[in-house]
């Protein structure tokens, strides 16, 4: 009993420290007309431990057909490839009807908990390039005007609702050469403690608690 005594507190401080250890996020979209590109990176443990989930392949069958292939990577090392196929004709419409009445039921917590770590992550870099063209040149350029004070209207909330470390760059580059084009690049970084995970965790918990799924 004493030595569990002697060594419960060096247990506890330990626990507390493993705690503070920074998360690091890392959100890389592209998308280039049809063809999208997504990936979620994910390192801990001062990047001993790094994951990254990366959906390189969005096909578009029919109107109502969707197929993705998803492929999750540790430390460079290929762990697993799937591939899925979603359609709205399968779609189980009672599920979708439960599962939003599991949001009105729990909406409290899953508020609470969205704030918490929503004030909690720390948004170190968020980068924007969009290149655009339409038939029109003269509609190129009053999109990209709407755009920009689209962005201006933004600015003030999204600094009141975010933890900027630096200020966002963004890019508009209209092109004028009358063919219907798009291409989209996004990346964010985004760092908060292991503790916040935990936190955020049981407060999950307590949706279970309380007859969730």
């Amino acid at each position: 009993m004493k030595q569990v005594l002697l060594v419960l507190p060096f247990s506890l401080v330990l626990v507390l420290l493993i705690q503070l250890i920074p998360v690091r996020i890392n959100l890389f979209f592209v998308r280039e007309n049809k063809d999208d590109y997504f990936s979620l990176g994910l390192s801990t443990f001062f990047s001993l431990l790094r994951y990254k989930m990366e959906v390189p392949v969005i096909k578009q069958e029919t109107p109502l057909d969707l197929t993705m292939e998803t492929e999750i990577k540790s430390r460079g090392k290929l762990m697993r490839e799937q591939q899925r196929k979603f359609s709205l004709r399968d779609l189980e419409w009672q599920k979708i009807k439960a599962q939003i009445d599991w949001f009105k039921k729990n909406k409290q917590i899953l508020s609470l908990l969205f704030n918490f770590l929503r004030r909690a992550t720390v948004v170190e870099k968020l980068n924007l390039d969009l290149c655009f063209s339409l038939e029109d040149a003269f509609l190129t350029g009053m999109a990209a005007g709407l755009i920009w004070s689209f962005a201006g209207i933004l600015a003030v909330p999204a600094q009141k609702c975010l933890r900027l470390k630096n200020q966002p760059q963004l890019s508009v580059m209209p092109d004028f050469s009358g063919k219907m084009d798009l291409k989209l690049r996004l990346e964010a970084d985004l760092s908060l403690r292991l503790g916040h995970l935990t936190v955020g965790g049981l407060l999950f918990f307590l949706t279970k608690l309380r007859g969730g799924k």
